[in-house]
Parts: C-alpha cells; structure tokens; sequence
C-alpha cells in the first residue's frame, strides 16, 4: 500500500461532522455548499438561531461548530450548549468586537483556546469589521 492510499484510508475513516448556527440562510449555504464538496465532512445541523440550535439533536454529534451570533452575541444559554455539545474546534464569526471578547471569555474559562482570528474587512472605508476566530479544545 502506497503512502498516498494510506493517508487516504485513515482520512475516510474519520468524517467530521459540522453544526452550522447563522440567521442568514444564504451564508449556510454556502457553507454548505463548501463542505459538502470535501469527502469527510458532513453537515450534521442547521439552525438559523441559538434556540433552533437547542432542539437540534443531531447538532449533538458534531466534531465543529460554525457560529454567527447576531451584533448582541450568544446568549449564556447557547454558549453551555455549545460547551456541553463539547466539539473539538468552534469557528466563532462576529461583528461586534465587545460581545466577541465577551463570548470568547465564556468559552476560555471551559477549556478552550483561541488558535487563530482573522480580521475581515467586509465593509471598507467604515469602522466595521468582521472577525473570524477558530477555538479549539
């Protein structure tokens, strides 16, 4: 068996399952659409709100959370689901630096480590940005 057909086989093996948490169904989408196009990951759950997300039971078995709260942020309520839910890795995208600190607060003190944040100029000459975070366990 060649190198090449060993990595393979161990990458079929593990799928990754992936929650998707956005209002804007045009965003899931193509998420989706980006996902589906990659042969070990799978989008286990769709919700357009932290409240849909908690009756979401197949949102339980995924391995990463992609989350777009609205400019308040997460509710404390959602943010314990997501800790319970317990995935590997959280991709947190905001708009609002204030509510972002404060989130990504709630998700360091259980357990997780902000790897990487990637500001995203979205709307050029105002003062809004977009920030892009991935926290791991």
């Amino acid at each position: 068996m060649s190198l090449r057909q060993k990595h393979e086989s161990v990458m079929e093996e593990k799928e990754i399952k992936i929650a998707l948490v956005d209002d804007h169904a045009l965003f899931r989408n193509g998420l989706r659409g980006l996902i589906d196009g990659n042969h070990n990951c799978r989008v286990v759950a769709e919700a357009s709100d932290g409240a849909e997300f908690l009756e979401c039971k197949e949102a339980m078995s995924a391995d990463v959370v992609f989350m777009d709260p609205p400019r308040a942020g997460s509710d404390k309520r959602f943010l314990s689901s997501v800790v319970t839910l317990n995935p590997e890795r959280v991709v947190y995208i905001s708009c609002n630096p204030e509510t972002l600190a404060r989130d990504l607060d709630y998700f360091i003190k259980k357990g997780y480590t902000v790897k990487k944040i990637c500001p995203v100029d979205m709307f050029p000459h105002t003062n809004h940005i977009e920030c892009v975070v991935l926290l791991c366990r």
